[in-house]
């Protein structure tokens, strides 16, 4: 009667073990990451054992590949002496800029005291530069986000101040000769008419016969 009620307790708890075994393989035991659970046991003969699982529950980690930064640079023309801002926009092309960006200027190929930069990345070229084309090396940063990794380039912007081109100055107008004016024509008087020919007598015809 012991050995049947033993054999029954140890078939029980053998049930237990694998049931506890199969939670924990499916992490329901224990805490996160590796979990041990340990059941005892007891044989047919009265003896006991201990039996321990070990299994890992850590978290996969992300198959989802987070886009990379992306920056390229413009080329932008400025007239030289003039204080010029340049939206962000202007100078540079941002793709996949996840979290907080940053910008700073690195290098500047001359007169970098007339270059400046701001959190939003506008960029302020002060009043007084020289005509003349100027390389502008600029660093993007980005915290990143769950779609975007963090990152860094440097791209180099390229300005082109130009002289102003001095305005044109009209031509002043010929002055206009003032036109003499005409005299007025003196009318012609009008022509008086000549009498008429006082036709020419004839001849007596007598008298033309006396003289004979």
């Amino acid at each position: 009667m012991k050995r049947s009620a033993a054999r029954f307790l140890s078939v029980i708890l053998s049930s237990v073990l694998v049931f506890a075994l199969v939670l924990g393989g499916f992490g329901v035991l224990g805490s996160k990451g590796d979990s041990t659970v340990s059941v005892f046991a007891v044989g047919s003969d009265g003896s006991g054992s201990t039996y321990t699982s070990t299994s890992s529950t850590a978290p996969k980690k992300s198959s989802v590949k987070k886009a990379k930064l992306s920056v390229t640079a413009n080329e932008v023309n400025i007239i030289a002496g003039e204080k010029t801002t340049l939206p962000r926009s202007a100078i540079l092309n941002i793709k996949n800029a996840g979290g907080k960006k940053t910008y700073k200027i690195v290098k500047v190929s001359s007169s970098k005291k007339k270059f400046a930069i701001n959190k939003k990345g506008k960029l302020t070229v002060k009043s007084g530069l020289a005509a003349g084309t100027y390389k502008v090396k600029i660093s993007v940063k980005t915290t990143g986000s769950k779609k975007y990794k963090a990152g860094k380039k440097t791209v180099t912007v390229t300005v082109n101040a130009v002289a102003p081109v001095p305005a044109v100055q009209p031509a002043p107008a010929a002055p206009v000769t003032p036109v003499t004016p005409v005299d007025p024509v003196t009318p012609v008087d009008p022509v008086t008419p000549t009498d008429p020919t006082t036709p020419d007598t004839p001849s007596d015809p007598g008298n033309t016969q006396g003289s004979n």
